[in-house]
């Protein structure tokens, strides 16, 4: 086969498969054996009334011209139509009683409780999660006026980022493990009691003043009220 045959070949096959896409008949067969000979049928009518010119105007033309000797789909009858109907209307019952008898949840109020608390923790900690990044971007400290200082305000950022409080068990929404809430409080908390201009070791020592404070609010709400003691 010629170069310029194999063309012609390829661009007929384009348009009839353009035509097959988007418009041909509704009830025309074009696959199996049935489809093979309508091609053919269509085909012969382009070469001997359009003298070989395959559009797709001249297919849908010569489709309507060849008419009944072309293999169509043929029409459901009213029989077969209402029985289909039938079939469908059967399975939705069988479908509709068998979901009748499937054990239906029960709902549990506890049950329903935890799941709202566990949304509602997990949508606070991925707040704090992100607000945390913006905690901890946005320091930065000088060196003069108007006058960053780029070393130590990144020494602070990165100590800041390796600060964490641990998640009670269960409860962590991701692989570092971390109550988000809490670890932005102590980051801001460290922040507060870093100096105006930090050099390296103050910021362990603003960590270190941040656990002793905390423990001892911790120790002063753990003691007994005296005045409501028996």
């Amino acid at each position: 086969m010629s170069q310029e045959l194999q063309e012609q070949v390829r661009q007929a096959t384009k348009v009839f498969t353009e035509y097959e896409r988007a418009f041909k008949a509704s009830d025309l067969i074009t696959s199996g054996a049935e489809g093979v000979h309508n091609a053919n049928l269509l085909l012969n009518y382009l070469m001997e009334y359009f003298g070989g010119v395959i559009t797709v105007p001249n297919i849908i033309a010569a489709e309507k011209a060849l008419g009944a000797k072309l293999f169509r789909v043929k029409p459901k009858t009213a029989a077969e139509i209402q029985q289909e109907q039938a079939e469908k209307a059967e399975a939705r019952m069988r479908q509709d009683y068998i979901s009748s008898i499937k054990p239906q949840p029960v709902y549990d109020p506890k049950k329903a409780e935890q799941i709202a608390e566990s949304e509602k923790w997990t949508k606070s900690q991925t707040t704090a999660r992100n607000e945390l990044n913006a905690v901890i971007t946005e320091y930065s400290t000088n060196r003069g006026p108007n006058l960053v200082d780029h070393t130590a305000s990144e020494m602070v950022r990165n100590f800041l980022k390796r600060i964490g409080v641990p998640a009670p068990k269960g409860k962590a929404i991701d692989a570092t493990g971390r109550d988000y809430i809490a670890t932005v409080q102590w980051v801001r908390a460290v922040k507060f009691e870093l100096p105006d201009h930090p050099v390296l070791g103050d910021p362990e020592k603003a960590l270190q003043r941040v656990r002793d404070k905390f423990a001892a609010h911790a120790a002063a709400k753990s003691k007994p009220d005296r005045n409501n003691a028996c």
